[in-house]
């Protein structure tokens, strides 16, 4: 079982979201090495366009993978979006990964008004028109149900934003992307931990809960957190990793 871990995160985020989680992660697993990759047209990769197809999106993350690690498999951990690149991922380069935890995730299982919560698109469509700071609260709003340091964190989410912009027509391209992105009628060959969040307010909860049942695995799922798991619940996040290791020992 490898200790190379990769971190992933979702439509318009980058490595630094993560925050301080990536600390927390390497205190529960010592012996952890962990990377946090980018996608395309996002964080360091932000000047870059990004493909409108996971498949191309993920050829990017393998080449960022094996710039590191020419040789090694890794476990991913991924939110969202970044759960989506990862199955394809393991589709596409089975040898490059060993197990997969995949949080608030969606397919084309689940109608669209699931997968992008309804309720959710006047603020989504505002996000292009908004302030950088004003876009990075909506986000947050939207985004996170229990974090108790918003100040403090609006203003990093703030800088990350100023420091390497997402472009609008990325936003986009990520988003058409992760539309056509559908999940495969059979279970991953490598083992797979799906959580997900019963409030969360930007994608249903439903969309893991279908996935899981074309598998026929079970969802761990939060009774409280927000879409931004590791935001509102790290320490649940860390012991439901944790656990699931433990019983494949």
């Amino acid at each position: 079982m490898t200790n190379n871990w990769i971190f992933l995160r979702g439509l318009g985020r980058d490595s630094r979201h993560w925050g301080m989680f990536t600390e927390l992660f390497k205190s529960h697993f010592p012996t952890a090495r962990v990377y946090c990759l980018d996608l395309p047209g996002s964080g360091r990769f932000a000047h870059q366009t990004c493909p409108m197809d996971m498949a191309l999106i993920v050829e990017h993350l393998e080449q960022q993978w094996r710039s590191v690690q020419p040789e090694q498999s890794a476990n991913i951990l991924a939110l969202s979006m970044g759960g989506m690149a990862a199955l394809q991922w393991q589709q596409q380069y089975p040898k490059s990964i060993e197990s997969l935890v995949l949080m608030n995730i969606s397919s084309r299982l689940s109608p669209f008004y699931e997968r992008l919560n309804y309720r959710a698109y006047k603020t989504l469509l505002s996000l292009f028109l908004a302030s950088v700071e004003k876009k990075e609260q909506m986000i947050i709003q939207l985004t996170s149900n229990l974090y108790p340091y918003r100040s403090q964190l609006l203003k990093q989410w703030t800088a990350f934003a100023l420091d390497n912009p997402v472009r609008g027509n990325n936003l986009f391209r990520q988003l058409v992307a992760a539309s056509g992105f559908n999940i495969s009628a059979d279970k991953p060959e490598r083992p797979i931990l799906i959580l997900n969040s019963l409030q969360d307010r930007l994608v249903s909860f439903h969309c893991s809960e279908r996935i899981a049942e074309r598998w026929k695995i079970k969802v761990n799922s939060h009774p409280a957190a927000g879409h931004d798991l590791t935001l509102d619940a790290p320490l649940w996040v860390t012991e439901q990793i944790k656990d699931w290791r433990n019983k494949r020992l």
